[in-house]
């Protein structure tokens, strides 16, 4: 009884013994019990903002705002190279327990063998019993295994781990380690091919807990951290003005005649696009949005050509340079900054309206369809679910809006997306094509969302 008491409680204890190794070294990674933590960087790069807001015209408070963003920054940066490398060196550990494993197995099948022989001429096997009794110990500290007595040979135990016979008689089961689809740890009989993540118990349980669950869970709070702040800071900061005011004009190299895929350092490197140009009639305080495409044919005279065309705008190439303008500059302004323009389908009822923010860094462009496949009020009907489709038609996922859903709360769509949903009913029919993070709505609308590819574009919701 004893003994088996002692097989229950081992694989527990050992699971939390590795996993309280690791978190301490994330915690010193994070440094939080020392003067030079990420929230102690934080809260210096939020201090000097401060500082720097009471006095904007002052050389050393810009240096020192500039220094503490670059701190922080560097953190976040060391921080994910510290996870990643934790990563992996858990995952090197995780081969060598396995191989503890395998010879722990192999010695218990042998010495039951030895026990079988030894009983069958009327030894005493105690001795061999104590050794396979520690090796049985030894592996427990491993994983959670189950013992079980084989009635028609004496002496001899049967050792089973995670559903799987380990020791059958004086036979062994060799184990190895591989990767499960989302990139996790698996184990699987030697060679079969068949990666379970389901582990729990011993060191391997908390290596398994940790590489799966735990150091994921982490490095996900850590990125929705650094986003929110630099989402955040990027709203106040695409507002700001220089010194010396707003820009009155933008310089840079001579304007080539060719297209502009031609161009010294663009060649094939550009994409064809979108641009969106906002423009605003004084007379009414209105603000027209209007969307420009390019493609790597252009040049700078059909790009001017397009901007001239617009109402309230002037655009030519003169001395080798595109200039923008406005007709009337006492009624016209106009600005680049994106802006959300839906187009409401029939039957809206909604007041919500979506709002697209973020940076898209990734190298293809992607457009997002979402279906409404069953409707219902949000977080409180039983099952709302919207299907997401790429551009190629293929599903890429399902979001489950019903019972349980916190309105508001963000829901992962590809690496770098997401969206998220205000309180309201949503109707099952399509109602919009991809939008990027941090949109919010309740009801029926449309919604495009373009991803320029070219220097980290900004997600946009478009018409």
């Amino acid at each position: 009884m004893l003994e088996g008491e002692l097989l229950r409680l081992e694989p527990l204890l050992s699971q939390a013994s590795q996993e309280l190794l690791t978190l301490r070294s994330v915690e010193s990674a994070l440094g939080e019990l020392g003067a030079d933590g990420l929230m102690a960087a934080i809260t210096r790069f939020f201090d000097s903002l401060q500082e720097l807001a009471a006095q904007p015209d002052g050389r050393a408070l810009q240096e020192q705002a500039i220094w503490a963003a670059d701190t922080l920054a560097r953190h976040f940066g060391d921080l994910g190279r510290s996870l990643r490398d934790l990563d992996q060196h858990l995952r090197v550990e995780g081969q060598d327990l396995v191989s503890q494993v395998n010879n722990l197995t192999s010695e218990i099948a042998t010495l039951n063998g030895e026990v079988e022989h030894l009983t069958r001429r009327g030894g005493n096997p105690n001795l061999l019993l104590d050794r396979r009794d520690q090796a049985i110990a030894e592996l427990s500290e491993l994983m959670e295994v189950r013992v079980d007595q084989v009635a028609d040979r004496a002496g001899v135990v049967n050792v089973v781990a995670f559903g799987t016979p380990l020791v059958v008689g004086n036979t062994a089961t060799e184990l190895e380690i591989g990767t499960v689809d989302d990139g996790g740890l698996g184990i699987s009989v030697k060679d079969a091919g068949h990666y379970s993540a389901d582990l729990s118990g011993g060191r391997l349980g908390g290596l398994f807990s940790l590489v799966n669950t735990i150091l994921p869970e982490v490095r996900t709070k850590l990125d929705t951290l650094a986003g929110e702040i630099i989402h955040n800071i990027n709203v106040y900061h695409v507002q700001g003005v220089g010194t010396a005011g707003d820009f009155t004009s933008i310089t840079g190299w001579r304007v080539s005649d060719q297209a502009l895929d031609t161009w010294d350092a663009w060649g094939t490197h550009l994409q064809a696009g979108t641009f969106y140009v906002g423009v605003t009639d004084g007379n009414d305080a209105t603000t027209t949005r209007y969307a420009v495409s390019v493609a790597a044919s252009d040049t700078a005279v059909t790009i001017a050509a397009k901007l001239d065309a617009l109402d309230g705008l002037t655009a030519t190439v003169a001395d080798s340079a595109l200039r923008i303008g406005v007709e009337d500059a006492t009624r016209y302004s106009f600005e680049f900054l994106p802006a959300p323009i839906t187009t409401l389908l029939g039957g809206w009822s909604g007041t919500a309206a979506p709002t697209a923010s973020g940076v898209y860094t990734q190298q293809q462009d992607e457009l997002f369809t979402f279906t409404v496949t069953a409707g219902g009020t949000l977080g409180q009907s039983q099952a709302v679910t919207v299907e997401i489709k790429n551009q190629a038609n293929e599903v890429v996922g399902t979001l489950d809006l019903g019972l349980g859903y916190a309105v508001g709360d963000r829901l992962q769509i590809t690496d770098e997306l997401y969206v998220a949903f205000a309180a309201g009913t949503l109707t099952a029919r399509p109602f919009g094509a991809g939008w990027g993070t941090a949109a919010a709505f309740g009801q029926m609308l449309r919604v495009g969302v373009a991803l320029p590819s070219q220097n980290g574009g900004g997600v946009r919701v478009l018409q």
